[in-house]
């Protein structure tokens, strides 16, 4: 039984899968749970962290971008989120987190979102990025605060 070309196959398909790893072909997975995501603009950005809903306090947040048709990551600048506490029609402070560059496509930071007075809490956050072409773009959506 000749062994050695067997080993030479498992040898490269480790290799290639190194290889592609760190070269970004594969699907970038939003770390943690996701919270939120959306299409727009050609691209899918999901936001997530460790579990899934953001909580009174500090929360880490991680937005990934990626594209619609070949699933890559997509590069873009200036990511920013906006948290304002909603109470029926009346809009509270807003809290802002910046988000740095984590990896190609995916931006990472905190938000301290506070003391939670009401159980659950309803937030509006917007999403301010710029993308590759240099045009500033803006996100939208619901998350519950509990």
């Amino acid at each position: 039984m000749n062994v050695k070309p067997s080993i030479r196959i498992i040898f490269l398909l480790i290799l290639l899968a190194e290889v592609a790893l760190s070269s970004g072909l594969v699907l970038a997975q939003a770390p943690g749970k996701p919270i939120n995501s959306q299409r727009t603009n050609g691209m899918t950005v999901v936001v997530s962290n460790e579990s899934g809903k953001f909580t009174g306090g500090e929360n880490a947040v991680c937005a990934i971008f990626q594209d619609l048709e070949t699933g890559g990551p997509v590069d873009v600048q200036n990511v920013s989120l906006k948290f304002t506490l909603r109470v029926g029609r009346i809009p509270g402070g807003t809290i802002a987190a910046q988000l740095n560059r984590d990896g190609q496509g995916r931006y990472c930071g905190h938000v301290n979102l506070g003391r939670q007075y009401y159980n659950p809490a309803k937030y509006y956050v917007d999403m301010h990025y710029t993308d590759i072409t240099g045009k500033k773009r803006n996100l939208s959506f619901w998350v519950t605060v509990t």
